[in-house]
């Protein structure tokens, strides 16, 4: 259900910028739906090649912008200037990221919520509101350095 609501506001996106969803795009906001932690655009360039779709990475980084651009996706930096994406919660939410492992934990907190408020009354428009702390677990082991790949992404969101 969560993947077809996914790919039906994407396709509504996409329409109302005067483009179409296409079987690509579509096949790739169902991976996106699907996702059940963090993912950066090359793990999900991989993701969909081997569903035998044929899409450049390019392609992959201008779907994740309209995306992003529509408030679906929220960008997360990590160590060395990773890019991470998750699914929107619709909600002010709270990143927990390690910077060892990668692993990411959202939390709500309504304190987020009415620091948007604030900003509204000091005549800004909150276009949406997220915190990144950057950490390092405690089920990291020592001997983990830099930044690990595919094995990494053990996170919860």
């Amino acid at each position: 259900m969560i993947t077809n609501d996914f790919v039906q506001q994407a396709r509504h996106i996409w329409r109302r910028r005067g483009r179409r969803l296409t079987p690509v795009r579509e096949r790739l906001c169902a991976v996106i739906a699907d996702q059940k932690c963090a993912f950066d655009a090359e793990k999900l360039w991989s993701e969909v090649r081997k569903h035998g779709l044929d899409i450049s990475i390019s392609g992959v980084y201008r779907a994740l912008a309209d995306l992003l651009d529509a408030g679906f996706l929220t960008e997360i930096h990590g160590a060395g200037g990773l890019r991470s994406f998750v699914i929107s919660a619709g909600s002010a939410n709270i990143y927990i990221v390690c910077k060892k492992c990668r692993k990411i934990v959202s939390i709500y907190d309504h304190c987020l919520d009415a620091l948007a408020g604030k900003a509204g009354d000091l005549g800004f428009r909150t276009d949406g509101v997220s915190l990144q702390i950057q950490t390092e677990c405690r089920s990291c082991p020592v001997e983990i350095t830099g930044m690990a790949k595919e094995s990494s992404w053990n996170g919860v969101v």
